[in-house]
């Protein structure tokens, strides 16, 4: 493969000072931020956003927009409560320039044009004006935050071609302090603790990471819900659609979202962050009805269940975690099993040890590059005599420890050794009434299958750290809380791609050379490559294993669409067994497109090959995974990555030492395949070869 892309490689050494602030952030008002206000002022504002249209109002400091989606801020409305005077308000519209401007409710920008507000500016007058101070920031893409500005400056750029995606406002007594940006190296994400109400049982316990609040396969209705953070940095608000009701009103800090003593179902539910501190995160939640099982995991005010009296909801889940980190993943939880509750904590690289947390809940971090040096379980509502566990930890240049019980730690503190794999097991006259299943998140691989009983979970030989953990106790036989596909990995697959460019290959010395698979070009557009017939058969006689790839230069979905159909037919007859993949990186005919239809095309090919059988993989280099294309959606589509990214073999696609543009932006579990060199020198091969490593068993 002609990989046409230079990556520049800098470091930048960054050292951010994290304070803590000591105040408290109620959802709907700043009075405890800056002193004495009157709680009943607010700035209310609303956004509308490209392919969502208008959404909810929100209010002092509440994020209005998205982030991390790639969606265009077209329009805008903003007003005051509580106090008389005015807000006046323009934009700067892609393409049209500055608009005149607006006031108290007004919308500036537009609707209907697919025009972004590149810059915004707003002011106070009145009364307004002599009792607060303005300020306001604006996320812009591949910018990020842009930090706070006070009253009638301009937010954004007016000269730079960077879109708006979302804004913050925010009044502040007369001469407080300018808001700040909680940083981004927060340790991690705050817990919401939420509890259901459920008919014939009442309120439960709170459950918090993930942890099932409600009953499922009981038939049981979930009639109501609260909530609350383990912060007060900022709020938490959530909605249920109601029976007879529709969608109630937003409530916040633990108030009572449904009804109670009335047997009503709920059909639907929605929750957002508020607060101006809340914009580094996002919250996560999923429901579950006995018809469909548990839906997919939504974000950020989007429903879960629906909008009308269909099927009711009997449990939800819900996780806080940080703007950028991998959504959780569609495991089915199993219910604990009363009165025994599996205890466990996870000692992680910079945080020290985390809080507990119980069955099933992830324990660790992911999409931080953050190592597990130790852990420590146990289990309650038993005596240990009856029910206890033991576990042991691989730990980097140390291998496999001894056995630890019932609340000893396996693994190191105070020296910087990772974990790499574990092993976990029941103890006691009762163990035999149980399975235990646990899974860990791997460096570079994700999220590994769930194993159980004794069994590795885990890596050994590739120096891979564990990031996270998941534990369950489950009734013997039941079924595994998920894929229980390769749970343990002890080593990787090197690899070759090749196309007419390497001409004749003697597949057999390059197979006696320990290659484990090739990745062959089957065509450039539509137009086969030469060697691509006497490539596969070559490599296939040789006993590797064999994927391929379309050299992309589609410029639109049709196009796209007509390149899977087209290499589905070349590849009739052979025998493929690594992923088909789309290369896309032609700046010539993509490089003007939008992000949204370069990403949409990478879709289109896959569900196409797909459904002729075959597994996908998109073939791109780390600037247009990060730059040109949209990786949130790619990910939350399950797209697997073959990442071109040239450096030393043993530094790894994603290293801990990388800082600022070196640091990769998309999750590393996306990345089954890199191809780290196109230098390389192969027996068989003429010349220069590009060369691959694979993370994944094919």
């Amino acid at each position: 493969m002609k990989n046409l892309f230079k990556e520049k490689h800098f470091s930048v050494f960054l050292v951010l000072t994290l304070v803590f602030s000591l105040f408290s952030i109620n959802p709907y008002r700043i009075e405890k931020i800056y002193g004495d206000t009157n709680s009943n002022v607010h700035v209310v504002y609303q956004a509308h956003s490209q392919s969502i249209g208008w959404q909810d109002s929100v209010s002092d400091g509440t994020l209005a927009g998205t982030t991390g989606k790639n969606l265009r801020l077209e329009a805008l409305d903003i007003s005051l409560q509580g106090i008389s005077g005015d807000i006046n308000y323009r934009s700067y519209v892609e393409g049209s320039g500055w608009q005149s401007y607006v006031s108290n409710g007004a919308t500036t920008g537009t609707i209907g044009n697919r025009k972004s507000i590149m810059a915004i500016q707003i002011s106070l007058k009145g009364e307004v004006n002599e009792k607060y101070d303005l300020y306001y920031q604006i996320h812009k893409s591949n910018v990020g935050w842009m930090g706070w500005v006070p009253a009638g400056k301009e937010a954004g750029t007016s000269c730079i071609n960077n879109k708006i995606e979302a804004i913050q406002i925010m009044l502040v007594p007369k001469g407080s302090a300018a808001p700040s940006n909680l940083p981004s190296t927060v340790a991690q994400a705050p817990t919401v603790y939420y509890s259901a109400h459920v008919s014939d049982i009442g309120w439960q316990d709170y459950a918090y990471n993930e942890g099932v609040a409600g009953t499922t396969s009981k038939n049981l209705k979930l009639e109501a819900a609260r909530m609350k953070l383990s912060t007060k940095s900022f709020g938490i608000q959530y909605s249920l659609y109601v029976e007879k009701d529709g969608w109630q009103d937003y409530v916040s800090d633990d108030a009572i979202a449904g009804t109670t003593g009335k047997a009503r179902k709920t059909f639907g539910l929605k929750i957002r962050l508020t607060g101006y501190q809340a914009a580094n995160y996002s919250v996560y939640y999923r429901t579950y009805n006995a018809s469909g099982g548990w839906g997919p995991w939504v974000c950020d005010g989007a429903i879960s269940g629906s909008e009308r009296e269909f099927y009711m909801l009997e449990a939800y889940q819900v996780i806080i975690i940080k703007k950028g980190a991998a959504a959780p993943t569609p495991y089915t939880p199993v219910p604990s099993l009363e009165p025994i509750i599996l205890n466990y904590s996870t000692h992680v690289q910079t945080y020290g040890w985390q809080n507990v947390v119980s069955n099933g809940a992830i324990a660790g971090t992911t999409g931080q590059a953050k190592r597990v040096e130790a852990l420590q379980m146990s289990i309650s509502g038993v005596p240990t005599s009856k029910l206890g566990i033991r576990y042991s930890a691989h730990v980097q240049s140390i291998g496999w420890q001894d056995w630890k019980a019932n609340g000893q730690y396996a693994g190191t503190t105070g020296q910087a050794k990772r974990v790499e794999a574990i092993k976990i097991e029941l103890t006691g006259s009762e163990a035999s009434k149980y399975d235990i299943y646990y899974r860990v998140h791997s460096q570079t691989l994700g999220w590994l299958g769930w194993t159980c009983n004794g069994d590795i979970a885990g890596t050994t030989g590739l120096k891979y750290r564990v990031e996270a953990i998941q534990v369950m106790i489950v009734a013997k036989g039941d079924s595994a809380p998920g894929s229980t596909r390769k749970p343990y990995v002890s080593t990787t697959y090197k690899g070759i791609d090749v196309s007419r460019w390497q001409q004749d290959i003697d597949w057999d010395k390059v197979a006696n050379a320990n290659y484990d698979f090739a990745m062959i070009r089957i065509q450039y557009g539509n137009a086969a490559d030469k060697y691509y017939e006497q490539n596969l058969t070559g490599a296939n006689n040789a006993g590797l294993k064999v994927g391929g790839y379309c050299y992309s230069i589609a410029t639109n979905v049709k196009e796209a669409e007509a390149e899977a159909r087209n290499i589905v037919s070349l590849l009739k007859g052979y025998k493929i067994s690594y992923p088909i993949a789309y290369d896309i990186e032609d700046q010539y005919y993509q490089g003007n497109l939008s992000t949204e239809e370069r990403t949409n095309m990478v879709l289109a090919f896959k569900k196409i090959i797909e459904a002729n059988g075959y597994d996908f993989i998109l073939y791109a280099n780390k600037n247009w995974m990060e730059n040109y294309l949209d990786y949130n959606k790619l990910n939350k589509a399950g797209v697997e990555v073959w990442l071109a990214r040239y450096r030393d073999a043993d530094k790894g696609f994603d290293n801990p030492s990388d800082t600022g543009n070196d640091k990769i932006k998309f999750p590393a579990s996306m990345v089954k395949i890199w191809q780290y060199s196109s230098q390389g020198k192969v027996p068989g091969i003429t010349g220069s070869v590009d060369m691959n490593i694979a993370y994944k068993a094919y």
